[in-house]
């Protein structure tokens, strides 16, 4: 499968909720996926099997369970761990702090 950048927006807009302008720039992020990580993505587009790739000790699911992030941000996490593994890790270990309403 190899999708157009059209039909990638598209699917992000009426499958995943963005806006179109949201859509537009994380279109472009995922169709330049590392390679190893390109494939589980178009799997998971397709059937919706969350990637299986570790990367650093990190998964997909270990990111969506442990980050609170959707599928499409756990896989671009993957592929920022790819690109720069030192920064993404040390981002992903310091955390991030949450506003709750009780």
């Amino acid at each position: 499968m190899k999708l157009t950048r059209e039909e990638m927006v598209a699917g992000l807009v009426e499958r995943h909720g963005y806006t179109q302008v949201g859509a537009v720039v994380v279109a472009a992020r995922l169709l330049s996926l590392q390679p190893q990580l390109q494939e589980e993505f178009e799997r998971w587009w397709d059937t919706g099997a969350i990637p299986t790739l570790d990367v650093e000790g990190f998964t997909a699911d270990r990111l969506m369970r442990e980050q609170d992030l959707k599928p499409i941000a756990a896989i671009l996490t993957l592929d920022w761990l790819i690109r720069e593994p030192e920064k993404a890790k040390a981002a992903i270990l310091q955390g991030y702090d949450r506003v709750s309403s009780k």
